[in-house]
């Protein structure tokens, strides 16, 4: 409940001590007396403030001393008696109302500082007196009981202002504190929605994050799925390339066996056949070696026939090369004499006349003739 709903609203000329007491009534009222007291109540207490409004300060009161009881002499009834029995019934009522309600009532009323015993014992032993028709006393316990009003008048008076405005300054207290409970608690709410917010959103972050992460892997997974097929699809392209290769290495090995049998099957005829070729040559040894020997000499042979031939080639061309140096050299001489015999005919001929010219000639044909003949 704000600070707001627990005042009630009075004019601006109001008393504010009557706002302060009207508050705490019906905060008293609703605290300690629930649904019975509220009717009552509130009643009880403007009671009071009705009796307090009649009752004046004590400045006004000694100032306008006089003049009050001058009207109490003009009026039958005086006004200062009239409040003081509205004040000392309201008072009475207050002290029933807490006889009935109990210890938290009472406590609050001896802090109000109301001394209602002696109060009620005087109004009793008055009440005893009147009810005698003692018409002697009748003035005394009149005048009495008027003088004692104006006495409990100026004392209530002054401990009702003072109890209100302690009780107003208890009641700003009492709002302030309000106040700060009311701020604590908006702060406190708003600290537990922010320490409620937190965790949604740590858990919120952390969905989050999770699922990031559970994503991810996910995905490596499916990366690793893929991977792994595609691997797969490689190894069976590659189990099938290797039996493929393995049937051919099984044929080739196959054939490799086959040719290997044939090998060691022609290995070992060959070994036959070398074993007997073996007997045989240690049989025939002494005419291997006569052929040998043959061999060898026919070999010493045919190397002197080829020296012979050889030498018989040299000689052939140091004779060809002879007779051609021979032939060159009788060439040669011929030439110089030819040489020297044109020379002797040219010589010749210059000196004859043109008429042995041609006998010159003749012989020199001749003599040509007969020089190449």
């Amino acid at each position: 409940m704000g600070r707001s709903a627990g005042r009630m609203q009075f004019p601006e000329g109001a008393d504010p001590a009557i706002r302060s007491a009207i508050t705490i009534t019906s905060r008293l009222a609703h605290h300690h007396g629930g649904r019975r007291c509220r009717s009552a109540a509130p009643i009880l207490w403007w009671k009071l403030h009705d009796a307090v409004r009649s009752v004046k300060t004590p400045e006004q009161a000694g100032a306008r001393g006089k003049s009050h009881q001058e009207k109490e002499c003009e009026v039958g009834k005086p006004e200062g008696a009239f409040s003081a029995r509205n004040l000392a019934a309201a008072l009475w009522h207050l002290q029933q109302v807490a006889g009935v309600k109990g210890s938290g009532r009472r406590g609050r009323g001896g802090r109000l500082g109301f001394k209602l015993e002696s109060w009620g014992k005087f109004h009793n032993f008055a009440l005893e007196r009147a009810t005698k028709w003692d018409v002697g006393c009748l003035v005394s316990v009149h005048e009495s009981c008027h003088n004692h009003g104006h006495q409990k008048l100026v004392n209530t008076r002054l401990n009702t202002v003072s109890v209100i405005s302690s009780l107003w300054e208890e009641l700003e207290q009492a709002h302030l504190y309000l106040d700060e409970h009311q701020n604590e608690r908006q702060s406190a709410k708003q600290k537990l929605c922010c320490f409620m917010r937190k965790p949604w959103e740590e858990k919120a972050s952390w969905q989050i994050s999770e699922h990031e992460k559970v994503r991810d892997i996910i995905a490596a997974i499916k990366d690793d799925l893929n991977r792994e097929r595609r691997s797969g699809k490689r190894m069976e392209i590659m189990n099938s390339k290797l039996v493929s290769e393995l049937a051919e290495a099984k044929l080739s090995a196959k054939q490799y066996l086959q040719n290997y049998e044939k090998e060691r099957k022609e290995r070992e005829l060959i070994q036959e056949v070398c074993n007997k070729l073996a007997k045989e040559i240690g049989d025939n040894k002494a005419e291997v070696e006569s052929l040998k020997r043959e061999s060898t000499k026919l070999r010493e042979e045919l190397d002197e026939e080829r020296n012979m031939l050889q030498m018989a080639k040299v000689w052939r061309e140091e004779r060809v090369q002879m007779k051609l140096v021979d032939t060159k050299l009788m060439l040669e001489e011929k030439h110089s004499e030819l040489i020297k015999l044109q020379a002797d005919l040219d010589a010749f001929l210059r000196g004859h006349a043109s008429t042995r010219a041609n006998t010159s000639v003749q012989k020199a044909d001749v003599l040509r003739e007969a020089g190449f003949g």
